[in-house]
């Protein structure tokens, strides 16, 4: 993600683009969200390896699968898309990582009595 980051970010002041950056990006962005994609198949196979209720699996297998789509979406569709569809396909994806994150990785820690 942090890639990802750095390459949406990344800008060159408009009189020097001659469109040869945005064909960069564009191309590194999708090189990067494939990169996302093809682990993002092997993150519901984890869920064997934690102690999760069947209401649990069920949202990590979801919440996997849209990583997984919408990685795999803005990978194939990158090179057509305007500024402001990149940006919210980065969204889409962030806040997928964010919640499975929030549920699964770094749930919060419960007090103690």
């Amino acid at each position: 993600m942090q890639e990802l980051d750095r390459v949406r970010r990344g800008r060159l002041p408009q009189e020097l683009d001659d469109g040869r950056a945005t064909a960069f990006h564009t191309d590194e962005i999708a090189r990067i969200a494939r990169a996302l994609a093809e682990p993002a198949a092997e993150i519901e196979s984890t869920a064997s390896l934690a102690t999760l209720d069947a209401n649990d699996r069920n949202e990590f297998h979801r919440l996997a699968s849209a990583l997984r789509e919408r990685a795999a979406a803005l990978a194939a569709n990158a090179p057509t898309l305007p500024a402001a569809d990149l940006t919210a396909r980065f969204a889409e994806i962030d806040a997928t990582c964010d919640a499975c994150h929030r549920l699964y990785r770094d749930p919060p820690k419960t007090q103690a009595p």
